[in-house]
């Protein structure tokens, strides 16, 4: 083997929630790490009841439009958590606010320990 050829190894090791690749490059090697600990998708309720996610995904079906892709996205949030900004499926706002991206449609969320919060639409 000539020393201009390009070796990749790869293999995975799981444990627990965590998913370690690793992929040599000419005895470079880079460690990615994957969090896939799923989390509970829970939608912001106040303290009246009022729960403005759930009206944004009551007024999108009354209209005619799907939810399905933001279900779909929202759903890849809970498996996958911010691994998704890799993709542009989520942004960071501010602080602690961040935006799951469905298309033409966006849904402002927080993370708490266990579960993603859905604020609205």
């Amino acid at each position: 083997m000539s020393s201009s050829a390009i070796i990749t190894t790869r293999f995975f090791l799981s444990k627990g929630n965590i998913t370690i690749r690793y992929f040599s490059l000419l005895d470079s090697i880079i460690m990615t790490y994957y969090n896939y600990s799923m989390k509970r998708l829970l939608a912001f309720e106040g303290a009246d009841g009022d729960c403005p996610y759930r009206d944004f995904m009551a007024e999108l079906r009354r209209s005619g439009k799907s939810t399905k892709r933001i279900e779909l996205v929202a759903d890849l949030l809970r498996e996958r958590g911010f691994e998704l900004a890799r993709n542009d499926y989520v942004a960071h706002i501010e602080g602690k606010i961040w935006e799951l991206k469905a298309g033409p449609f966006r849904v402002f969320f927080f993370e708490s320990d266990d579960a993603f919060v859905l604020l609205n639409g």
